[in-house]
């Protein structure tokens, strides 16, 4: 049975029908002796190519491995960070397994890690713009909600302060907020609500004050109520001669309240 033996010169494989020492590489012409002990034969190899090295131990996959975790992280998180890392580390891997087989391994793990590191490059630029689009509204709107809050609470403590002035007075509000702030029962501040913008100390930029009359205290009869470029089209808070503070929508009820109102002042 022929054997087969590499030249060591040339690197090409050929058969030895008949046992014998030595023998011609009929590539090179090279005389060459035949070992005692064949190896088994091996992949053929070409002219000028020599066998390749079996690796000598575990093949190296740190890279692979980390191309992989970074793109997994970045998928999950949806932080473009991880995504950015994955990338390179997997090119990196996946250049040193293909040319380095015998000591790089990790093949799989770095394509995984290009699929799942661009996956997440990708879904960060379309997510974080659809979340903004949805989180900005409703921050706004949370805002607009905080600054109603504050304003009714101004509302209350300026009511607070004509019902200090009207027990100091024989029963008589304030004809003004002027007077009110002169006699020292609410301060300044009180008179900007935070949705308006208006600059602090101006008494008449953001409420008015009603003259009520002899009217009777009770939920429908206003005191004190917003002008309507505080909240917009929405609406404003009310002071009501009982003490309580709503905000009212839309702006026409306000005006139909403010009416109702002047008539039983004027009745």
């Amino acid at each position: 049975m022929a054997s087969l033996m590499n030249c060591p010169t040339c690197g090409q494989r050929f058969a030895i029908e008949e046992p014998a020492s030595p023998v011609q590489c009929p590539s090179c012409q090279a005389v060459v002796d035949v070992p005692a002990t064949m190896s088994p034969p091996g992949p053929p190899t070409t002219p000028g190519q020599l066998p390749s090295a079996a690796p000598t131990g575990p093949l190296k996959q740190g890279l692979a491995t980390a191309a992989l975790v970074f793109g997994i992280l970045g998928l999950v998180t949806c932080l473009p960070p991880f995504g950015i890392a994955a990338i390179p580390l997997g090119i990196i891997a996946l250049v040193k397994a293909n040319g380095e087989p015998n000591c790089y391994g990790g093949r799989g793990m770095a394509i995984g890690g290009l699929c799942t590191g661009g996956v997440s490059l990708l879904s960060a630029l379309l997510v974080f713009p659809l979340m903004l689009s949805i989180l900005l509204p409703s921050l706004s709107r949370a805002r607009e909600l905080s600054k109603r809050v504050v304003c009714a609470a101004n509302m209350r403590q300026i009511g607070i302060g004509l019902e200090s002035y009207a027990s100091a007075n024989g029963g008589q509000y304030a004809p003004d907020f002027a007077t009110l702030v002169s006699a020292g029962a609410v301060p300044l501040t009180l008179f900007d609500c935070p949705s308006s913008g208006a600059a602090v100390g101006d008494l008449n930029a953001c409420y008015v004050l009603i003259d009520t009359g002899d009217a009777q205290p009770d939920g429908t009869t206003v005191l004190i109520y917003e002008k309507p470029q505080c909240h917009g089209a929405e609406g404003g808070n009310v002071y009501f001669l009982d003490g309580h503070v709503d905000f009212i929508k839309p702006p026409e009820q306000i005006d139909r309240l403010i009416a109702k109102t002047r008539a039983k002042a004027a009745s």
